[in-house]
Formats: C-alpha cells, structure tokens, sequence
C-alpha cells in the first residue's frame, strides 16, 4: 500500500503481482514459501509507534526479533533476506530504532541467520557512498541530512533448526 497524493491509501501494483497488507510478525504465507525476501527500512520500525503512517502506537520490544523469525520462517532453507537497517550511534526515537553494525548483525544471529554479505552506505557531502571505515559512534540520525547518516546493506541465510539447535548444546571450541 501507499498513500496517495490526496491522502487515500492504494495498493501498488503490476500484471502477475499479488499484494498483502500483514504485519511482519504473522505473515499469511507457508513454511518456506519464499527463496528471497527483501525488508528495506522496515525492520527498525516494527514494534513502535507507527501512528505517524497511520498504524498503531505500540511498544514492543521483541518486535525485531519477532519479524526476523517470522520471514525466517518464510524463507526456503536455501532462501536470503535482503535487510537495509539505518546505522550509527544506537538509538530509539520512539517510531523507530536505529542500532550499530554489531546490534544488527546480533540481531540478525540471535534471530537465526548467517550474515552472507554487508556493506555500510553513509551519506556525505557528496552523497550516499560505501563507508568500509564506518565508525558509529556519534553518528545520530539526522547528523548528516534530515533521514539516516548511514545504513547497513545485508544479505542474510536462514541457519538450519538443526544446527542451531546443535550450537545452542555442543560446547564450543
């Protein structure tokens, strides 16, 4: 869905694409139905007060998690989730979260995935650009510009219940 112009909600659309409004918490589709899924800055948003886009003021602190496990479940066992996550200095504005590389990928493995691939976007004076040097610290939303400074590109795997499962028992070495 999208707002349009006039403030009416309508759906986005193209010949062979079937929409669905969920929350990301309890998505209406099989096991394994999906081998990609993209979340592009979502996943910061889940669990809060989302009134300003015209959804409920909640406070749910499980709320990432809880949607990383939810599209885990969805995924084929070989299948990736593609994650951009705003990235700096850790934060909560309320309506949204924003953590540092290592809160990402934390969540990304307590939540059951293997981190494939990442690269740091950050905005600078001459725009958005790679940052392979990326420092969060100090780095605040708005800092840069009135949106995300920086943000987190990551290409996720879902681990197997089984070998998490034997991580979580065999001791590690």
């Amino acid at each position: 869905m999208r707002e349009s112009r006039d403030g009416r909600r309508e759906a986005i659309w193209s010949p062979g694409m079937r929409t669905v409004v969920a929350d990301v918490r309890d998505l209406p589709f099989e096991n394994d139905a999906f081998d990609l899924a993209l979340c592009v800055s979502t996943l910061e948003h889940v669990g809060k007060d989302n009134s300003l886009y015209g959804a409920g003021a909640e406070r749910d602190e499980g709320g990432v998690g809880a949607a990383l496990e939810e599209l885990r479940r969805v995924l084929a066992r070989d299948g990736r989730l593609v994650v951009t996550v705003p990235s700096g200095e850790p934060e909560d504005h309320e309506w949204f979260v924003q953590l540092d590389p290592d809160g990402w990928n934390a969540a990304f493995l307590a939540a059951g995935y293997r981190v494939l691939e990442e690269e740091i976007y950050a905005l600078g004076s001459d725009g958005w650009r790679a940052a392979p040097d990326f420092r969060p610290a100090g780095l605040r939303y708005g800092t840069t510009g009135p949106g995300a400074s920086a943000v987190l590109c990551a290409s996720l795997s879902p681990v197997s219940t089984t070998r998490r499962l034997a991580r979580s028992i065999l001791p590690r070495r």
